[in-house]
């Protein structure tokens, strides 16, 4: 167990190394006090020059885990909310395109019959000069 931080590593965690640990180490035994945190360290950059990828396990207290993963969450949570708004932010985008197509084909059509369609197109309702909760 840790007695104190070591760098991302926190106090009274527990590194268990398991086979992948044996052949870096394999007369490993616990140290107390300063040792610990140089043992560690030396132990975990052995493990760097011998093997590629090495799977660590460690024992965590219950709040520490905790913590970690709320912070995951959160992380999580702020992602998804900015692909939201980026998501309707295209919608939107999209529909002004699509209605500006209309906008533009209609006017071609009234065009056609013979209307000038030179002056910008107003909804229809403020076309009559009726309230809109009136038009019908």
């Amino acid at each position: 167990s840790l007695g104190r931080d070591a760098g991302s590593l926190r106090r009274g965690w527990t590194l268990f190394g398991g086979l992948a640990l044996s052949a870096v180490a394999p007369l490993a035994e616990p140290l107390a006090g300063v040792q610990q945190r140089d043992a560690v360290l030396r132990l975990l950059r052995n493990i760097g020059r011998v093997v590629d990828a090495t799977w660590l396990a460690f024992s965590i207290p219950a709040l520490d885990a905790l913590a970690h993963h709320m912070m995951q969450l959160d992380a999580f949570l702020h992602r998804r909310r900015i692909a939201e708004k980026e998501h309707r932010e295209v919608a939107r985008w999209k529909a002004q395109e699509q209605l500006e197509v209309s906008a533009q084909r209609e006017r071609a059509r009234l065009r056609a019959k013979g209307f000038d369609t030179g002056k910008e197109l107003r909804p229809a309702h403020l076309e009559r000069r009726v309230h809109w909760s009136e038009y019908r």
